[in-house]
């Protein structure tokens, strides 16, 4: 619903997502169980953020996300499911995941600028010159994953925004296929005496609430900007710490490379450097 200016109403809360009491790292697999330390938590943008670069980080990166944030509950055929309450995921699924995420993002922000985008995100999701028959022949790993198969690279920004779509939908949608119910994606939580709000509902699930995360990017992707320190892309916040929108040209970080220092690290080296520049210039004077 919008006002008379065009603008929607009150924020939907998102839902909340189980986080399994025991979750371990045993070789390449994320096992994990829910037991009575199970507890729950309430996802915000930083997750999608991080979960778009643990395809390039160590296995112990992945089980640190998990602890935070849950597991994707991957069952039969690689599928994320609802039902499962144990179970082992391969550090391989979480990078396929995490990467295909990120292409999404990558792709966003080019189109945005009116680009079709770099050809090794379209290879992530199955769009390239390869026809699909070639991929399944040389063993590609998207060939395992539910995730849909775009065939041929993508002429137009009009075709490459449709097949965004139709990833985007699949994120949204994959995780349901093992459910027998038909339970909605928003329920009504009350606040109060004869008060009440309603919410997204993950259903305690970690796979929707990264797929929302990436359907808001795509239908806000102003907010969506590529980190200055590890060139992954990133979301920015609307309103509050971090909201302000960096001028054209100027570097910007995302929360991980703010934490680690870089911005601060940065501005050092570029300082130091003219200093340098003003003491050679003093020099041959």
């Amino acid at each position: 619903m919008v006002d008379a200016a065009g603008h929607s109403g009150r924020a939907v809360p998102a839902g909340r997502i189980i986080v399994p009491g025991s979750i371990t790292l045993e070789g390449d697999t994320v096992v994990w169980k829910i037991t009575a330390k199970t507890y729950l938590v309430e996802p915000d943008r930083s997750m999608l953020n991080d979960f778009v670069q643990l395809w390039s980080k160590p296995a112990a990166s992945v089980l640190a996300f998990a602890k935070k944030w849950g597991v994707l509950a991957i069952g039969q055929h690689n599928r994320p499911s609802s039902k499962a309450t144990s179970g082992g995921e391969p550090i391989e699924a979480w990078r396929y995941y995490s990467r295909s995420a990120m292409a999404v993002l990558n792709l966003i922000a080019s189109l945005k600028q009116g680009k079709i985008g770099g050809v090794e995100d379209w290879r992530q999701l199955g769009a390239a010159d390869d026809s699909l028959e070639e991929w399944e022949r040389a063993g590609s790993v998207a060939t395992q994953f539910p995730l849909p198969q775009f065939t041929g690279f993508p002429e137009t920004v009009r075709e490459a925004s449709t097949t965004i779509a139709t990833e985007v939908n699949a994120w949204m949608a994959v995780w349901r296929a093992d459910r027998a119910d038909d339970a909605s994606d928003f329920r009504v939580d009350a606040t109060g005496a004869a008060r009440w709000e309603m919410q997204v509902d993950f259903h305690g699930c970690l796979f929707p609430a990264l797929a929302f995360q990436l359907c808001l990017v795509a239908v806000n992707a102003d907010s969506l900007y590529c980190c200055s320190g590890c060139g992954c892309p990133y979301v920015r916040p609307r309103s509050g710490k971090g909201s302000r929108r960096p001028k054209p040209g100027q570097a910007n970080y995302c929360g991980e490379c703010v934490r680690l220092g870089i911005p601060v690290r940065r501005a050092s080296e570029r300082y130091r450097e003219r200093k340098a520049n003003v003491q050679t210039k003093t020099r041959k004077r």
